[in-house]
């Protein structure tokens, strides 16, 4: 027997049972978006500027298209919200669930109040939840980590209420670069990557630049992230790099571009969390190094803004518990990473 024919809670065909009445996401007059790349303006959905994304690789103009960091607020009076949408992109994995990888995960008042359900490899999503009954409540879909979608419609009841929401502080959103540990990979649900949870803590917008496998600090990407907005940026692309020597020879111009650019906004450099399993003990302390050297030379020019977190340090104790396959965290290893890097942003953004 099939577990979904023992345990009808493993389901995930639609289950549909309003009439809702059904809204575009980039309907302003109800929704506000973040974490995406101009979305009123485009017909689909995006990280960053297409243009940069191909000239940087066709890796990352593929990922780009990847929602990671996306998320739609809004505040409503309903007691039950359905999401359609049309998937592009979507990715079945062996070390990341589909809940993780390809759906959309719904917040109310910054408690995870479950997944829009799909079978795996779906193309479309047809799903309710339930809300709090009787009263206003705030509301964040986060869309998928490793996928997109060409449309997305939220239901909701005929007559029920919904207003744009700006849970963010108003601040210029933190930027994020890095590779497939930046971009989600492999949290149970959207939620749940580290920048989420940091969100949930300060209510600062993000943007989240992951890149899987593809984040190689190229000349093209320094330069985007260098023309960007932000009021903090962590910078944690060393995975994505096969030798030291490849490292050194991208990690400091980057940098250095990022800061001729933005000369007085914090910046936190970090070092890979792999295990000495993994990796030799030489190479992972040949890796740091790079990285160590571009904080040690920013702060012997007079850099009092930048910031260094050894990866090494950031599963502690529990590193057994927090990954997947040895690399990639799970729920329990991004909670690790938001405990460190949390109290960092938090005193570095309120200074």
């Amino acid at each position: 027997m099939k577990i979904t024919e023992i345990d009808r809670n493993m389901l995930a065909e639609s289950n549909l049972k309003f009439e809702p009445v059904w809204y575009d996401a980039k309907d302003r007059s109800k929704f506000r978006l973040f974490g995406l790349y101009r979305p009123y303006e485009r017909d689909d959905y995006v990280r960053m500027d297409p243009d940069a994304a191909a000239a940087t690789s066709k890796r990352v103009e593929t990922l780009n298209r990847h929602l990671s960091g996306g998320r739609l607020c809004f505040t409503t009076d309903a007691g039950v919200v359905a999401l359609h949408a049309r998937r592009r992109d979507a990715n079945i994995m062996f070390n990341m669930p589909w809940s993780g990888s390809a759906s959309f995960a719904l917040y109310v008042n910054d408690l995870y109040y479950g997944a829009f359900r799909s079978e795996p490899g779906a193309q479309e999503v047809l799903y309710q939840l339930s809300l709090p009954e009787g009263r206003e409540k705030h509301v964040t879909i986060y869309f998928p980590l490793y996928g997109g979608a060409e449309e997305i419609s939220v239901g909701l009841p005929e007559g029920a209420a919904a207003a744009p929401d700006d849970p963010a502080d108003g601040r210029a959103p933190i930027l994020y670069y890095g590779s497939s540990i930046t971009q989600g990979g492999c949290a149970s649900q959207p939620g749940n990557s580290y920048q989420g949870m940091i969100y949930r803590k300060n209510h600062i917008d993000f943007i989240n630049l992951g890149f899987s496998g593809a984040a190689k600090g190229e000349a093209a990407m320094a330069d985007w992230l260098a023309g960007m907005d932000t009021s903090l940026f962590v910078c944690d692309f060393d995975h994505n790099c096969n030798k030291p020597e490849d490292l050194a020879a991208v990690h400091e111009p980057l940098f250095r571009k990022f800061r001729a650019a933005h000369p007085d906004t914090p910046v936190i450099l970090m070092s890979r969390t792999d295990p000495p399993r993994l990796h030799s003990e030489a190479f992972i302390s040949s890796m740091r190094e790079v990285v160590l050297s571009t904080y040690r030379a920013a702060k012997a020019a007079g850099d009092e803004n930048v910031y260094f977190i050894d990866g090494a340090e950031i599963f502690g104790d529990a590193a057994d518990l927090c990954t997947i396959e040895g690399c990639h965290p799970n729920d329990l290893g991004f909670y690790h990473f938001y405990k460190t890097l949390a109290p960092m942003i938090d005193k570095l953004l309120n200074r």
